[in-house]
């Protein structure tokens, strides 16, 4: 996962999916890749996703309404921490957590998961980042959109 930079306009310092984009009305699902390398500086080749299907969902606050359908993929790959070269502007950490974890966490199973990672200053050195954290850590999707990618995951273990 990603942790949201302070300066994002849009739920600073929250954590998020890896890496999230948008496209334009003339490009396709495969030109959105480049959002991985912009805010996460690896490059991902588009034949090694697994999509896990395509997730609408709409989340109202007060600054804006915000309605989507994610294009949502897994990349199986196992990256040291030290490999990403983020976008500053946009991310300021990479984490991770156990996905049995992550998912019960969005069952209700579990209250607050530890992640682990680094974080970046705004040099993009990196330093380790450990937090216990909860639900209300995260950009306030809907549970529906955690979990429709908890299934997908789910699925796709149980194909491999």
């Amino acid at each position: 996962m990603q942790l949201r930079s302070d300066a994002k306009k849009d739920y600073p310092s929250l954590l998020d999916i890896t890496a999230a984009g948008h496209i334009l009305s003339n490009e396709t699902v495969e030109d959105g890749i480049r959002e991985v390398e912009e805010e996460l500086g690896i490059k991902v080749p588009f034949h090694q996703l697994n999509s896990i299907g395509v997730i609408g969902y709409t989340i109202i606050s007060d600054k804006l309404i915000d309605r989507e359908f994610a294009h949502t993929f897994v990349y199986r790959s196992f990256p040291s921490l030290d490999e990403f070269n983020p976008q500053l502007e946009e991310v300021a950490g990479i984490v991770r957590t156990e996905f049995r974890a992550f998912a019960d966490l969005w069952r209700g199973r579990e209250d607050e998961i530890k992640v682990e990672g680094v974080k970046f200053d705004d040099q993009g050195n990196s330093s380790s980042y450990i937090r216990t954290v909860g639900k209300e850590s995260f950009v306030p999707h809907p549970s529906a959109y955690f979990e429709a990618i908890i299934k997908g995951i789910d699925e796709l273990l149980e194909r491999e």
